[in-house]
């Protein structure tokens, strides 16, 4: 079982999304489901080379071969991407969206899609190029120092039900700031206990059992004691701390 996480964060091995997702994948090893050895390549996409994409659709002609007509990383990292049988989104909340980086991967991802268009309910869909991509469930894990999820994730969420409609499985974690506070470790690490217990029970056909799924999102503390320590506690906004906010 080989799994590929793509870790979206500037602050590397430091992200707060990434200590989630090494907590889901620990889970993952001793889960009954998958009967063979669990090996995981781990991609900072920060320290790879993706240019934008050009928008030319050279990679839909047919001598194309489904191919992208720039050189660089992206090449190889579309083939693990492909191969792999589990891949793990790590990325933190930027602005109601995904982190710069990882919108570049998705957007250079349109050679995994063909130029064939069909209708599903009252939506037309891209068709996929990969057969085993349309049923293959990804699993994307953010945080962010926001109070709640609500009025927070709904792009990213429309962008997952858009691009994987119902195999995208989610772990958010909100008031993220208290990753960073030792005062709040025995919190933190119950909830990473939890993540664990999560990847344990993990469902290749289901995904993310809904007794964990509820579990997981659950906030830290009451929305409003954390939104008013976040606004008068200036030990979390100074300078040392500000980017850990993402």
């Amino acid at each position: 079982m080989h799994i590929l996480l793509l870790n979206s964060s500037i602050k590397k091995k430091k992200s707060r999304s990434l200590t989630i997702a090494h907590s889901f994948i620990e889970g993952l090893k001793v889960n009954e489901e998958i009967k063979e050895q669990i090996e995981v390549e781990e991609v900072c996409l920060y320290e790879k080379n993706i240019k934008e994409c050009l928008c030319c659709y050279y990679c839909w002609r047919e001598d194309s071969e489904g191919n992208c007509i720039q050189k660089d990383d992206m090449s190889e990292l579309l083939m693990k991407y492909i191969s792999y049988d589990i891949v793990i989104w790590s990325f933190p909340l930027l602005f109601y969206g995904f982190p710069a980086v990882m919108k570049k991967f998705i957007e250079r991802s349109l050679p995994l899609y063909t130029s064939h268009k069909y209708v599903e309910g009252n939506e037309y869909i891209q068709a996929r190029r990969y057969t085993k991509l349309v049923d293959r469930r990804e699993l994307f894990i953010s945080t962010c120092g926001l109070p709640v999820r609500n009025n927070n994730y709904e792009p990213v969420d429309e962008m997952l039900r858009l691009m994987f409609h119902d195999k995208a499985e989610r772990i958010y974690c909100t008031q993220g700031t208290l990753f960073e506070e030792k005062r709040f470790d025995k919190i933190v690490n119950r909830y990473l206990l939890a993540v664990k217990e999560a990847g344990r029970y993990y469902s290749l056909e289901d995904g993310i059992l809904p007794k964990y799924k509820d579990r997981l999102s659950q906030p830290f503390l009451p929305e409003e004691l954390y939104a008013d320590a976040a606004n008068h506690n200036k030990t979390w906004l100074n300078r040392q701390n500000v980017n850990s906010l993402n």
